[in-house]
């Protein structure tokens, strides 16, 4: 990682009342205007960073890095996830047919007019 750029933040004021940080890139990096992009809050040596991610465009460094989050191998995820796999094979399950959304729902009683339903057409008055 090297550093591209430094500078102040600057102020953008869309309307009275609301201010907003404004950061500058430098313009060798004008093939970025209008590409989407994320942005993460994160930490560098134990100050406040942002990254910056579009993720529409490749990166031609081989250099990566991970943000501090885990998503493979960290045992408290993996418990989670088996337990939420197990209440979901529970709720499922076709032995407890009250909660399986799969089955019909059925009237204890049926309906006690069978007849068709009248004509179509307005209310006939005389």
């Amino acid at each position: 990682m090297e550093i591209i750029h430094e500078g102040i933040a600057g102020l953008l004021k869309s309307r009275p009342g609301y201010h907003y940080p404004n950061f500058r890139l430098p313009r060798d990096y004008q093939n970025l205007i209008g590409e989407e992009y994320k942005i993460f809050t994160t930490s560098f040596k134990g100050a406040q960073a942002f990254l910056l991610v579009f993720p529409d465009i490749p990166s031609s460094d081989k250099e990566s890095f991970t943000i501090g989050c885990k998503t493979e191998g960290d045992p408290k995820l993996d418990m989670i996830e088996k337990s939420l796999n197990e209440i979901k094979d529970l709720l499922t399950s076709n032995n407890n047919p009250e909660i399986n959304n799969d089955s019909k729902e059925e009237w204890a009683q049926p309906d006690s007019n069978r007849r068709p339903p009248p004509c179509k057409g307005g209310v006939i008055t005389t």
